[in-house]
């Protein structure tokens, strides 16, 4: 049976940390072709389409998407982290907010974006928290908006490290692409589908692995495009 970790909060302070080294400034490579597939693939596409960057770090995703012509708001717990943010967009269009995840439905109302993004962001937290986290994405998106997320499985460097807080979830990672970077889960597929498909309807699984450090660092992630019930 799963031990539970209930937390009050979901950004962990060392992220302030985290981004005061800077970050990257390109974006994901598969937000980005999702993005593009949407533009051809919805009929209700509309050039000014309501977007949440969730967890918007340095804000290399958010720039993009300005870039790119939406209607752009960007959230993330850090401080730090929407302060480069800003620096970086350097546009009086984004909408930035410092907030907690588990806060994020006080500022936004009920089915307001037609598309949220988590680039690795949400899976730096206990499962319980994950599950709230998600209900929030739920609550904050349109009736058949669109919900993209990536998240780590298993078989990334830093699984079964560091101190277990429940199963798949763990901190103080001490080898990786984790060290010094808070709490992690890590998924099975089996578990992604469970924890996902309590609120949105799976439209699409992809993985994306790949190793770096002369292969010491294995990376494996999950690559989820989700459809509000």
């Amino acid at each position: 049976m799963r031990k539970l970790i209930k937390e009050k909060v979901s950004m962990d302070p060392i992220w302030d940390k985290v981004h005061l080294g800077g970050w990257g400034k390109y974006p994901s490579e598969s937000l980005v072709r999702f993005l593009c597939r949407y533009r051809k693939s919805e009929l209700n596409f509309q050039r000014k389409n309501r977007i949440l960057d969730f967890g918007c770090g340095g804000g290399a995703n958010t720039r993009m998407m300005l870039a790119e012509d939406f209607d752009v708001y960007a959230v993330d717990g850090s401080k730090e982290a929407v302060r480069c943010a800003k620096r970086f967009v350097d546009s009086s269009k984004v909408k930035f907010t410092t907030i907690d995840f588990l806060m994020v439905r006080d500022i936004f109302p009920k089915n307001y974006f037609d598309i949220v993004c988590d680039d690795v962001s949400i899976y730096s937290n206990s499962i319980t928290n994950i599950d709230k986290i998600l209900l929030v994405v739920f609550e904050i998106m349109k009736k058949g908006g669109l919900f993209y997320s990536s998240c780590f499985s298993t078989k990334t460097l830093g699984f079964g490290l560091g101190e277990k807080l429940e199963s798949g979830t763990y901190r103080n990672i001490n080898r990786g692409s984790f060290k010094n970077r808070g709490v992690a889960h890590f998924y099975t597929e089996k578990e992604l589908r469970r924890v996902y498909e309590k609120y949105f309807k799976v439209e699409s699984l992809d993985t994306e692995e790949y190793t770096d450090f002369n292969r010491k660092n294995r990376i494996s992630k999950f690559i989820l495009i989700c459809r509000k019930k």
